[in-house]
């Protein structure tokens, strides 16, 4: 078909493309997979070749590839011709002229000023660093690194990195820029990490870089412990309580130990953390970013590499390396206390336990089955075997005691209560000490004047050993009676007066419990929600109210009223008629 003068013929729009796929479950449909956008596979098919690829003598990066500049443009190649011209040519001593400019080229400078960067080039090449302007620094790191094919790449490693090394105390910016610059020219000209930054140096130009994996050195043995320390853990075992000055040296030359240990494992075939299972991460970035450069030796790099400083699992991993060698030190200082370790695999845990058990040295301890001294064995009880005959025989003899006890406490309360004169005995009280057996007293608030204390009654429940009782008869049995018991048994409704009659000591009762009467109510019915409701109206808990209801009942009776049953409390039942006194309405 004839095209029309002046038009031109749009090419046909290129049809999108889907990936199918025909699944038999679903009776032979077929199914999408997946969208292809029209561009994608013929720009993977026509994806640009690299001009260089080569694997570096690194065992963190892994591959590089080098790419010339895909456009041209001409606004330095007049820097680059005279900086070809000025190469050969020495300077002389003269004196310092300033300079400044944002990008310093050889056009900005007068005679005077060209004068001054010659000589301070010199001397630069010798390796002395005089004092002078940032523009001219500058400028002879551009001239370097436009001037590669005249300059031999070692060579052109050293001048910068002595001049990052010489200049950076006096001139801060340039950490921003040679780093990186530093890392591309070598990578570009398949150069190794430069040796001269080594030590502390090496920490802090791995700060102000990118691509950090670049300027690790060494074998997995020891080069990488302490870059690993410093950017791939989350813990800083210097800032533990339990790693004090005294201990500073064990703990350093141990999770130093430990990590070599672990990167050899977790390596094979000179590649760092290759067994661990770790893909490695891909860094695409153009050379001498932000310099003055020719688009003759402008560049694109693409790198492949274990990233120590990116990667998440590797990070969690040497911060439970870390943590569970403190651990280690931690259990050989004796401290109790351990660390979190959240995913450490079998085999790392096994080769710390030996490392450690290797470095750590033997604890001594002491001996703890000493020879006993002679003249201590004489204190030492006689070894006898366990009796339940011997038990009663101590048990029969503690009861003759108890009863010799208790009849000379009586004696010495007939004693004090005989008169010593013709003046009449005071009447007891409630407080007082019980008498002799038979006498009769008055007791304020009884039910009448002549009553008396039985003779039956316990004689020193209410005297001086008042949880003593001694059985009647002269001979304790092999099974003897306690005195709790004892006491009990004196207390039950059998030997206690008809209701009715109470005793001196329980007289007044009811009255100094008429305030929580409502209270004992609830606990008579047994009802264990009345009991939390007239707590609550008194303004207390239940347990406080029960403690001083049987507060107030032991200074009377000598012994408590409420027990607890688990949901409630309830009364003894040998004290229950103490209670009886109040109106009928209780059951």
């Amino acid at each position: 078909m004839p095209v029309a003068p002046g038009s031109q013929e749009q090419p046909a729009p290129r049809a999108a493309r889907t990936v199918v796929h025909t699944v038999s479950a679903s009776g032979g449909q077929p199914v999408i997979h997946g969208y292809v956008y029209p561009h994608t596979a013929e720009d993977a098919a026509n994806a640009p070749q690299p001009d260089d690829e080569y694997v570096p003598d690194s065992a963190l990066i892994h591959r590089v590839r080098i790419f010339r500049w895909k456009s041209r443009y001409p606004y330095y190649e007049e820097f680059v011709r005279t900086a070809e011209k000025l190469l050969g040519e020495c300077g002389q001593r003269c004196e310092r002229v300033p300079f400044f400019s944002y990008v310093p080229q050889y056009s900005q400078m007068n005679p005077q000023q060209l004068a001054w960067y010659l000589h301070l080039r010199e001397c630069i090449r010798e390796g002395s660093f005089p004092d002078t302007d940032y523009s001219y620094v500058l400028l002879l790191v551009y001239e370097i690194l436009n001037l590669s094919d005249r300059i031999s790449p070692d060579r052109g490693q050293e001048l910068l990195c002595g001049i990052w090394s010489g200049y950076r105390e006096r001139f801060r910016q340039l950490d921003n820029y040679l780093p990186e610059w530093i890392c591309d020219y070598s990578l570009v000209h398949h150069l190794s990490s430069p040796a001269c930054l080594g030590g502390e140096l090496l920490a802090q130009i791995m700060q102000h870089c990118a691509l950090r994996e670049f300027y690790v050195s060494g074998g997995a043995a020891d080069g990488y412990v302490q870059v690993l320390l410093a950017f791939c853990c989350n813990y800083d075992y210097r800032k533990s309580k339990f790693c004090t000055p005294e201990n500073w040296e064990l703990f350093d030359r141990t999770v130093a130990a430990v990590l070599r240990q672990a990167t050899e494992l977790l390596s094979e075939s000179g590649r760092l953390f290759s067994a661990s299972g770790m893909d490695d991460s891909r860094l695409t970035r153009d050379a001498y970013s932000g310099a003055l450069c020719s688009w003759r030796v402008k560049r694109k790099i693409e790198i492949s590499y274990c990233s120590f400083s990116r990667s998440h699992e590797l990070r969690f991993l040497i911060t439970d390396i870390v943590k569970y060698t403190e651990n280690k030190l931690r259990a050989w200082l004796g401290v109790r206390s351990r660390l979190t370790i959240y995913a450490l695999p079998v085999r790392l845990r096994e080769r710390i336990d030996a490392a450690v058990a290797e470095l750590l040295p033997a604890k001594q301890t002491a001996n703890r089955k000493q020879e006993i001294p002679a003249y201590e064995r004489l204190y030492d009880l006689p070894e006898t075997p366990l009796s339940f005959s011997n038990a009663a025989d101590i048990e029969r003899l503690s009861w003759n005691t108890t009863q010799k006890l208790v009849e000379a406490f009586a004696e010495e309360g007939e004693r004090q209560a005989e008169p010593s004169s013709a003046s009449q005995v005071p009447p007891m009280t409630g407080a007082g000490t019980a008498g002799a057996p038979g006498r009769e007293e008055s007791v304020p608030g009884s039910a009448s004047a002549s009553e008396t204390v039985p003779e039956t009654a316990p004689e020193a429940v209410h005297g001086p050993v008042s949880s003593m009782v001694t059985p009647s008869v002269t001979g304790v049995p092999d099974r003897a009676v306690s005195p709790e018991v004892s006491v009990r048994k004196a207390s039950t409704p059998e030997a206690s007066p008809p209701q009715g009659s109470q005793t001196m000591p329980e007289a007044g009762l009811c009255d100094a419990l008429s305030l929580y009467r409502a209270f004992l109510e609830a606990v008579l019915r047994e009802d264990s929600g009345a009991q939390r409701s007239e707590a609550a109206k008194l303004g207390r808990l239940p347990d406080a109210v029960a403690d001083e209801i049987n507060e107030l009942a032991a200074d009377r009776t000598g012994d408590i009223l409420l027990e607890d049953v688990g949901d409630g409390y309830r009364v003894l039942e040998e004290y229950r008629h103490l209670l009886d006194g109040w109106s009928p309405s209780v059951p």
